[in-house]
């Protein structure tokens, strides 16, 4: 029961709540109503002092730190609702489904400006749209890490080009085509883009499956006590192929320089 026997009303706090205000079971706190009610000193907020009943934690640093609970019929005299709710709160056994739901309340509650519904989505569109503009910043992130692998493999062909000129020219001489020699400086892209994706691919997917089931703490002042993981296979697969793509785009040009000379040259620069 969150009713004091004859005393005080009870109350529920957040656990960061609680904390902040320093109070705990068997306390008391004021609370104060926004609504004005006049008394002998004119128009004053209306304040009822409550007893803490109990403490609850819900893991969610906003919920436990702005919200606390009491009884609905001390809460309606507290307010002077009467017998009135201003407020209902549901909740869904599938939460992607909140926007139907409105949707399916928004003709019955009519035109009405003092009633509307609005879900999770509504309420924290803000949070929304900071982990949008976030994910997006980590894929441009993701891209400009893999450009840059890209590059390395460039420099690193048109490097194995330089040393190993007698040997293209050697390979030339003995009735290579220009198309083998492409396809040789491709596979081997590929292969160094296959086994650098393939390497990044699998210590992505450790790194997930250590945070997922052993867990990483946060600050209590995050929405959530432990770090969240979700491993989405489009995403992963995405950049996975573009690795691996990227990695052969950038064997074009030392599979051109290449396949163009002339085994003399080759000779000649050695």
């Amino acid at each position: 029961s969150t009713a004091d026997e004859g005393l005080r009303p009870g109350i529920l706090l957040g656990e960061e709540l609680a904390i902040s205000l320093r109070v705990g079971v068997g306390g008391e706190v004021t609370v104060v109503s926004p609504r004005d009610d006049a008394g002998f000193l004119g128009i004053q907020p209306r304040a009822r002092t409550f007893r803490v009943a109990g403490i609850f934690r819900t893991g969610m640093y906003e919920f436990d730190l702005k919200l606390a609970y009491i009884r609905m019929s001390e809460a309606q005299r507290f307010f002077q609702l009467g017998t009135d709710i201003n407020r209902i709160e549901l909740r869904l056994s599938n939460v992607d489904a909140s926007t139907e739901v409105v949707q399916a309340l928004a003709p019955i509650l009519g035109n009405t400006k003092s009633l509307n519904a609005v879900d999770w989505k509504q309420l924290n569109r803000n949070l929304f749209s900071a982990l949008q503009l976030e994910k997006l910043a980590m894929l441009v992130v993701l891209l400009i890490i893999i450009a840059v692998a890209a590059l390395n493999v460039l420099g690193s062909l048109l490097m194995l080009l330089l040393e190993r000129g007698r040997e293209v020219a050697i390979l030339k001489s003995l009735g290579a085509t220009r198309g083998e020699l492409r396809r040789i400086f491709i596979s081997l892209g590929s292969v160094v883009g296959t086994i650098g994706s393939s390497a990044g691919l699998l210590m992505g997917l450790a790194t997930v499956g250590f945070i997922r089931y052993v867990g990483v703490r946060m600050p209590r002042q995050y929405y959530v006590d432990q770090l969240p993981v979700h491993v989405d296979p489009l995403t992963i697969s995405l950049i996975f192929f573009l690795g691996i793509a990227l990695c052969v785009a950038a064997t074009l040009y030392p599979a051109f320089m290449a396949s163009r000379g002339r085994p003399v040259e080759g000779f000649r620069n050695v």
